[in-house]
C-alpha cells in the first residue's frame, strides 16, 4: 500500500511521479491528489465481469 500525504497543500508533480508513478489508482489534479477507488456502479460492474470471468475459465 502506498501511504497517502497527508496534510500537504499541494503535490509536485515531480513527488507524484516518485511516489505514485506506478500505481494507476491515483491521480494528481491541481496539485491534489485524487483517490479513483470504483465506488457504486463501477465497483458492481467490475465485480461482475470478474465473476464471469472465473466461472467461464473454471475458476469459481
Amino acid at each position: 500500500m502506498i501511504p497517502a500525504i497527508l496534510n500537504q497543500s499541494e503535490l509536485s508533480f515531480e513527488m507524484f511521479v516518485d511516489r505514485y508513478l506506478e500505481n494507476d489508482r491515483y491521480e494528481l489534479i491541481d496539485g491534489e491528489l485524487i483517490d479513483l477507488e470504483p465506488t457504486g456502479l463501477h465497483e458492481q460492474v467490475t465485480g461482475f465481469v470478474i465473476m464471469i470471468h472465473q466461472l467461464v475459465n473454471g475458476e469459481y
